[in-house]
C-alpha cells in the first residue's frame, strides 16, 4: 500500500500558517499525518490550534521544547528572578487560559521521540536530538557526530525539526537526515501558503 506522509513541526502558535501547512498537505493526499513538536508559543494559537491540528489526527504527535516550558509553567516549576522565564511565563500563562484541561492531558502525554516502520523502512523521529529537544547541534553546518547520534538501533532515516531549517543530508553509515523546516516561524521558507521541504514524503 502506498503511504504519503505529511510531516510538519514547529507550528509555535501560528493557526494561519498551519492552515495552509495542512490544507497543502491535503491537496497532495497526505495519507498519515507527523508533528514533531513546538506546537504552542509564542504565538497566539492555543486551544484553537491544538483543535485544528487534531483534525487531522496525526499518527505521529510528538512535544518540543516550548511544550516542555508550557508544563513547567502549569506545574509552577519555573525561576521568575531570571528575566527569559518572565517572557515564557506570560506567554504560557496566556495559554493556559486557552487550552481545555483536556488538550493539556492530552499533549503532556505525547512522546518527544517515536519509532515507526513503514513498509519494512524504520524511522526515527525527534523533536531535536534524541537526548534533548534543545539545543544547536543540529543546525545544518553542525558536526557530522551529533547527526550519527539521532540514530539508534537499525533505523534507516531519521526526522527531527526544532532549528526550524530544512535539511537533508546522510550519516556516515548513509542513513538519511530530514528536517522539513518550521511551519510556524521565522525560518521557515512558504512561498504562497504552499509548506516546507517536501510537505509529503512518499514512502512506498
Amino acid at each position: 500500500m502506498e503511504r504519503r506522509i505529511a510531516v510538519f513541526s514547529d507550528t509555535h502558535g501560528n493557526v494561519t500558517a498551519t492552515k495552509a501547512v495542512l490544507a497543502d498537505a491535503m491537496a497532495h493526499q497526505a495519507t498519515d499525518y507527523w508533528f514533531l513538536g513546538d506546537l504552542l508559543l509564542p504565538g497566539p494559537g492555543a486551544g484553537d490550534l491544538y483543535a485544528l491540528v487534531e483534525t487531522v489526527a496525526p499518527t505521529v504527535w510528538l512535544n518540543g521544547n516550548w511544550e516542555q516550558a508550557l508544563y513547567a509553567m502549569a506545574d509552577k516549576h519555573i525561576d521568575l528572578d531570571n528575566p527569559g522565564s518572565v517572557y515564557i511565563a506570560a506567554l504560557s500563562a496566556y495559554v493556559l487560559q486557552k487550552l481545555t484541561p483536556t488538550q493539556l492531558l492530552l499533549m503532556r502525554n505525547h512522546p518527544y521521540e517515536l519509532t515507526k516502520k513503514v513498509n519494512g523502512v524504520t524511522i526515527g523521529l525527534t523533536h531535536n536530538s534524541r537526548f534533548s529537544t534543545e539545543g544547536r547541534m543540529l543546525y545544518p553546518a553542525g558536526h557530522q557526530a551529533d547527526f550519527d547520534g539521532l540514530f539508534g538501533g537499525d533505523q534507516d532515516i531519521a526526522i527531527y525539526g526544532h532549528t526550524h531549517q530544512q535539511l537533508m543530508r546522510t550519516s556516515r553509515k548513509g542513513q538519511l537526515v530530514l528536517n522539513p523546516g518550521a511551519a510556524g516561524r521565522r525560518g521557515s521558507r512558504t512561498v504562497r501558503g504552499r509548506s516546507c521541504l517536501p510537505i509529503s514524503a512518499r514512502i512506498i
